[in-house]
């Protein structure tokens, strides 16, 4: 035989091993592959009709001061500390027909909550404007209230409040939707 004829005999014995061990890694890589594997779909989480609370879509409210909703800039909400973190912007126009400017109207409001009988309500809000849940806080009081002004920033000057409160309660839409119904009811007008 010739050096051509056992060159390639070799060489055809050598591809068959080589593709035979490849074959055996491949295997080894879809076994490990497979114990490896999740499935990536949306799962529970694309179940119609799941809307995820957004953070830009809220609002904070108090009876005792009208469009307070508009001048919050965040809050921050500690469950577990009964504590409420939030930024409330400071204005001196005066706000729907009110002799004072509206950070006097707020500072007002907030020297009286010291008597803990206040309360606020957080609401959030879906794309669309409806309220997806409430939080309604009950005996709230003022434990922190801070302006910082600083020459290296041209920022809106923001009041820094920190209450605390007594007990909570969260509603969600089809509650909301109840209680106001039953709340402008012609047996119960608002």
């Amino acid at each position: 035989m010739s050096p051509i004829g056992c060159n390639l005999r070799y060489t055809k014995q050598m591809q068959l091993e080589e593709i035979k061990a490849l074959q055996t890694e491949k295997q080894d890589i879809d076994d490990v592959v497979d114990r490896k594997t999740i499935k990536m779909g949306l799962g529970k989480l694309g179940t119609p009709g799941l809307v995820f609370v957004r953070k830009f879509r809220f609002t904070l409210e108090s009876p005792m001061v009208a469009d307070l909703h508009q001048f919050v800039t965040h809050v921050h909400i500690d469950l577990v500390k009964k504590t409420i973190d939030t930024g409330i912007y400071e204005i001196v126009e005066p706000i729907n027909g009110e002799t004072k400017p509206f950070c006097e109207i707020v500072a007002t409001w907030l020297d009286c909550l010291t008597c803990e009988t206040d309360e606020l309500t957080f609401t959030t809000y879906d794309g669309c404007g409806e309220s997806l849940y409430e939080i309604l806080f009950k005996g709230v009081r003022v434990v922190e209230q801070n302006l910082d002004f600083d020459y290296s920033v041209s920022d809106a000057s923001v009041q820094a409040v920190k209450f605390s409160y007594d007990s909570c309660v969260r509603r969600y839409a089809k509650e909301i939707e109840e209680s106001n119904a039953t709340n402008h009811s012609p047996s119960n007008p608002a």
